[in-house]
């Protein structure tokens, strides 16, 4: 651990300077935002004991005996009001680190995951680590012609906890046919730790990470105990489109309607389970109307706290990712898809007409129980 030259540098990084008269107290240790929240306090205090609103107060106090005392504070700050504005100053910038969020893409196979995930990368989110490797999927790169954009780490930690549990091919929705071993479970959770860990690294103030999870909706146990991927730190990205181009565009393992239908639904359950906000996409808008859906994502998602995203950084979208034998524009299935197909289609086509990009899980909620 280093201790900032400047005690301006903002938190968490700034770790103040010990002395024998002031114990020392990183200011990150003194917001833990999961803790606050586990027992009733607020971003902006609280009297409730044990809660934010204590800790804060209490590296205040320190603060401002450290200034009494002299030293590096006192030479910075000649005038105690100068000193108070700065200790504010530094409450908020850790209160806004604090309550920023990551994304996660989540979708149905050839819907548009990692083009968006591209997107939200090339917006300003980190999406690879030191050690990760991309998915190597080479017989199929034409479907993706730049790249899946999904971390080799995760796709196989997500296919292992499915497999070992008997979960395979197009029974995805069954129930498990055998139970997980205590063992497997922390070894593959390790592993989970290793991939979000390398990602949050790279991830500087202002900043935010991006990841594409197929199957979170089935393997989230492998991952939520994570903080990093906590409803109160990450968002659902989920990008819709056609189960009719999803069908046309796709290799025959998944040309089936109904998995398009019990993979989103799915996702709407585990976002109103636990807690998780979702952002919708059109797939089609994103390559016939691209600025402006980007637009309409960059926005949902800074409203709900992701950092650092600039819409005009995007460049990577174009109608040559659109890979479907057939492009006609359906606001309503054909009367030979099953009802519960079509009447999920007209929903998120609804949603998205009425400009609601933003589900909260009492919206996804909603949309489960009219299903």
């Amino acid at each position: 651990r280093w201790v900032a030259a400047d005690p301006t540098d903002p938190p968490p990084y700034f770790l103040p300077s010990p002395t024998p008269s002031v114990p020392f107290i990183p200011f990150h240790a003194l917001l833990p935002l999961a803790t606050m929240e586990q027992k009733g306090g607020s971003c902006d205090g609280g009297a409730a004991e044990g809660t934010n609103h204590e800790r804060i107060e209490k590296w205040k106090a320190a603060k401002i005996k450290a200034w009494q005392a002299g030293g590096k504070l006192k030479l910075k700050f000649p005038l105690r009001e100068d000193l108070e504005r700065w200790i504010e100053g530094q409450v908020k910038k850790a209160i806004h680190i604090q309550k920023a969020r990551n994304v996660m893409v989540l979708g149905v196979p050839r819907s548009g995951t990692s083009m968006l995930t591209h997107a939200i990368a090339q917006a300003g989110a980190i999406w690879k680590g030191e050690s990760t490797q991309l998915l190597k999927m080479e017989k199929k790169k034409d479907k993706n012609p730049r790249g899946f954009f999904e971390l080799q780490h995760v796709f196989k930690l997500n296919w292992r906890w499915l497999h070992l549990q008997g979960i395979r091919g197009l029974n995805y929705f069954a129930n498990p046919r055998f139970e997980l071993a205590d063992a497997d479970k922390r070894e593959m959770r390790k592993e989970a730790k290793i991939v979000l860990d390398d990602l949050q690294k790279f991830v500087k103030p202002g900043k935010c990470w991006v990841i594409k999870m197929l199957r979170y909706e089935l393997t989230h146990e492998l991952w939520d105990a994570e903080p990093a991927i906590k409803p109160n730190k990450c968002v659902i990205l989920l990008p819709f489109r056609s189960p009719v181009e999803v069908k046309d565009s796709t290799w025959d393992y998944w040309k089936d309607h109904m998995f398009w239908k019990h993979c989103i639904l799915k996702i709407f359950e585990i976002a109103a389970k636990l807690g998780y906000s979702v952002v919708i996409a059109s797939h089609r808008h994103l390559l016939v109307q691209t600025k402006e859906e980007l637009n309409r994502v960059v926005k949902a998602l800074t409203s709900l706290g992701v950092p650092g995203l600039d819409a005009a950084k995007i460049n990577c979208i174009e109608k040559r990712l659109w890979r479907c034998r057939s492009k006609q524009i359906l606001e309503e299935l054909p009367i030979d898809f099953p009802k519960g197909v079509r009447v999920l289609w007209k929903k998120l086509v609804a949603l998205h007409k009425e400009g609601k990009h933003l589900l909260l899980p009492s919206d996804c909620q909603a949309l489960l129980v009219t299903n």
